[in-house]
C-alpha cells in the first residue's frame, strides 16, 4: 500500500506551517471524476493525494434540515447567473455532487455518443464501442445502479407522473438510481443519512483509501505548479494549495467565511488531475496560466423549469418529498429519436423553503395559502437539453467567486416550455384540480375542469407566451458540463481524447468540463465513465514517463 510522503514544517507565526507533500498524482475534487481517478491510480500502486475544499459530512452528523445543510453546496447553494435568470447547485463537500444528487444514474444516451462521434470525432464513445460499454457497466455496478421502482416508495409527484403518462399513452420509464428500489427517502439533496444511496464516498474514495491514497478535506487547491517550457509544451511539478485551520469555520463557502492562510501546502506530483467541476476546473486552469481560448466556455446548465399540480384528495400526513425521490421520468418531449434535443420531465425533492423558493409571489394570502397545499402539491420539472452555452470565470473583484454567463437560446426555451405544458397536461390527467407554473407575471394557474378540454389548452397557450420571458420564471440547474471540453484538436477543446490538456503535458482534467456537449440527463455515469478512461490514460503516461514500477514509501 502507497503513501504519499508528507514534511511539515512550521513557519512565521506560531500557529502558522507550510506543508510540502510528494506524490506520484495530485486530484483536485472528490466528486464524481475525481473519486474514480483517486482509485483507479491508487489501486495501481501510486500515491496519491485528493484535495476536497469542501467538508466531510459524516452520516452520523448529517441533520438533514434545509437551512443548515446549504454548507454541503457551493457558495452556500446561494449561486445564479450574473442576471439572476438562473439558480445553479453544485455540491461541495466530500464526494460532491454524488453526495447531495437524488440518484439518477443514466447511462450516456446513444444519441449523444453518436453526436460526439460526428461532431467532436472522438471515436471512444462509438456505438457498440466494447470498451466504453464495459466502463459504463463497471461504473454502474459499483455505484449499485438498479432501475426497478417499489411503486409503494414513490412520492407523490413520482406517482403522479406515472399516472398522467399513463393516461394519457405518454412515454414513462423508470429511472435507473444508485440506491435500493425500496430507498425510502427525501432527504439524500442533504446527504443519505441511511447510507443507502452509494455515492463516491461509499464506494470509489473508500476503495482509494484502501489502496494508500489521501484525502486533505478543507484543502482549497490554488493554481497549478508548471515547469519550464520544453520542446514547444509544458509539463506540471504539482500544486499549490491552502487550507482551513481547526478553528476557522465550517462553512463550504470560502467566499461567506474567508480562508485564515494559516495553512499552506505544496505539493509536488508528476500528474495532476483538475475534477474540481465545471465551474472551478476552467477557474484554476486560467490562474495557473493555461491560456487555450475554451476554456471557461461552452457551458451548458441543463436549464430546468418548474411546473406544479394541487391534489387535494392526496393524504395529508405523507409529505412530497418522502419516498423515492427520482423513479419515474418520461422522454415524451425528450426528441430522443430526431435532434437529440428537447426535455425530459422528471421529479424534483422539494422540502418547504425550496417549495416556498419556486412557488409565485402574488402576495401574502395567497403565499399562506400555496404554504397550506404544500403536503398536497406534486412538482415536475422540465430538463433541457440545452444548445446554449455560456461561460464562467473568477469575478475580477473577488477570486473566491465566480462569474458565470449564460442566456437562453430561443430554441430552448421552446424545448423547455414543451416539456413543461406536457407536465402541466399529464398533472391535470393524474387528477390535479389546480395547476401552474413560477411565472411571477400573472396568475399562472388554473382552477381546473377536466371535462373542459378548450380551457386547459387555453392556459397551457398563456403559460406558453407568458413565461421565461426577461427571467420573470425562475430557473434551477443542477448539472453544469463543457467548460473545458475534449476534442481532438486545441482549436475547438481544451483537453484530448485522452483528457490531457493540450497545453500542459501530466495535466489531466476529468469531470463534467470535458462533455463536448449536454447528455439531457443526470451526468454522473458519464462523468465517471470518461473519468474511468481517463484513469488509464494517466496510468500509461505514468508508466511512460518513469519506466519504472510505482514508487515505494512509507506510512505518514
Amino acid at each position: 500500500m502507497m503513501m504519499p510522503r508528507l514534511a511539515l514544517l512550521q513557519v512565521g507565526a506560531k500557529n502558522s506551517m507550510k506543508i510540502k507533500i510528494d506524490a506520484d498524482a495530485v486530484i483536485v475534487g472528490s466528486g464524481a471524476g475525481g473519486s474514480v481517478v483517486a482509485a483507479q491510480i491508487a489501486e495501481a500502486g501510486y500515491k496519491v493525494v485528493v484535495l476536497e475544499k469542501g467538508r466531510h459530512f459524516p452520516r452520523t452528523e448529517l441533520h438533514l434540515l434545509e437551512g443548515r445543510s446549504t454548507d454541503m453546496y457551493e457558495h452556500g447553494s446561494y449561486l445564479t447567473t450574473n442576471d439572476g435568470s438562473a439558480m445553479l447547485f453544485a455540491g461541495s463537500n466530500l464526494g460532491g455532487g454524488t453526495t447531495v444528487n437524488w440518484s439518477a444514474s443514466f447511462k450516456t444516451p446513444a444519441h449523444v455518443r453518436k453526436e460526439w462521434v460526428t461532431e467532436f470525432g472522438l471515436k471512444m464513445f462509438e456505438e457498440g464501442s466494447e470498451h466504453y460499454e464495459e466502463v459504463m457497466e463497471r461504473v454502474c455496478e459499483r455505484m449499485g445502479v438498479q432501475q426497478e421502482a417499489a411503486q409503494p416508495h414513490e412520492n407523490l409527484g413520482n406517482a403522479m407522473l406515472r399516472k398522467g403518462c399513463e393516461a394519457m399513452g405518454m412515454h414513462v420509464g423508470n429511472v435507473p438510481r444508485n440506491s435500493a428500489a425500496d430507498h425510502y427517502c427525501g432527504w439524500c439533496g442533504m446527504g443519505c443519512k441511511s447510507g443507502n444511496k452509494k455515492a463516491a464516498g461509499r464506494t470509489w474514495l473508500l476503495d482509494a483509501v484502501k489502496a494508500g491514497a489521501v484525502i486533505l478535506t478543507s484543502c482549497e487547491a490554488r493554481k497549478v505548479i508548471l515547469q519550464q517550457q520544453r520542446q514547444h509544451r509544458r509539463g506540471v511539478a504539482g500544486v499549490i494549495a491552502r487550507s482551513r485551520s481547526s478553528g476557522s469555520s465550517s462553512s463550504s463557502s470560502s467566499s461567506s467565511r474567508g480562508w485564515n492562510g494559516q495553512v499552506e501546502l505544496e505539493m509536488s506530483a508528476r500528474v495532476v488531475v483538475m475534477a474540481a467541476g465545471a465551474l472551478w476546473t476552467p477557474v484554476l486552469l486560467r490562474r495557473s496560466g493555461l491560456r487555450n481560448e475554451h476554456i471557461g466556455k461552452n457551458l451548458h446548465i441543463h436549464p430546468v423549469l418548474s411546473v406544479w399540480g394541487y391534489f387535494p384528495d392526496a393524504p395529508s400526513h405523507v409529505k412530497p418529498y418522502e419516498g423515492g425521490i427520482m423513479t419515474s421520468f418520461s422522454a415524451h418531449a425528450a426528441n430522443w429519436e430526431t435532434s437529440g434535443y428537447g426535455a425530459v420531465l422528471m421529479v424534483p425533492s422539494l422540502h418547504p423553503g425550496g417549495f416556498a423558493a419556486f412557488m409565485p409571489w402574488h402576495g401574502a394570502m395567497d403565499g399562506k395559502l400555496s404554504m397550506l397545499r404544500f403536503s398536497k402539491t406534486a412538482h415536475l420539472v422540465a430538463l433541457t437539453r440545452d444548445t446554449s452555452s455560456g461561460s464562467v470565470s473568477e469575478d475580477k473583484d473577488d477570486e473566491d467567486r465566480l462569474s458565470i454567463e449564460y442566456k437562453m437560446r430561443d430554441v430552448d426555451r421552446s424545448h423547455c416550455l414543451d416539456a413543461a405544458c406536457n407536465g402541466l397536461r399529464v398533472l391535470a390527467a393524474s387528477g390535479a384540480s389546480l395547476i401552474g407554473t413560477p411565472n411571477v407575471d400573472g396568475a399562472a394557474q388554473a382552477q381546473l375542469d377536466l371535462s373542459n378540454s378548450t380551457q386547459l389548452e387555453e392556459f397551457l397557450a398563456y403559460v406558453r407566451s407568458s413565461s421565461l420571458r426577461n427571467s420573470n420564471s425562475p430557473l434551477g440547474s443542477a448539472h453544469q458540463m463543457g467548460t473545458c471540453r475534449m476534442g481532438v484538436s486545441p482549436s475547438t477543446s481544451v483537453v484530448d481524447p485522452s483528457g490531457e490538456t493540450w497545453e500542459v503535458k501530466g495535466l489531466f482534467v476529468a469531470d463534467t468540463s470535458v462533455f463536448p456537449s449536454a447528455t439531457g440527463v443526470n451526468p454522473m455515469v458519464t462523468a465517471q465513465s470518461i473519468a474511468f478512461c481517463t484513469s488509464q490514460s494517466i496510468l500509461r503516461f505514468l508508466l511512460n514517463k518513469t519506466h519504472d514500477p510505482p514508487r515505494q514509501s512509507s506510512r505518514l
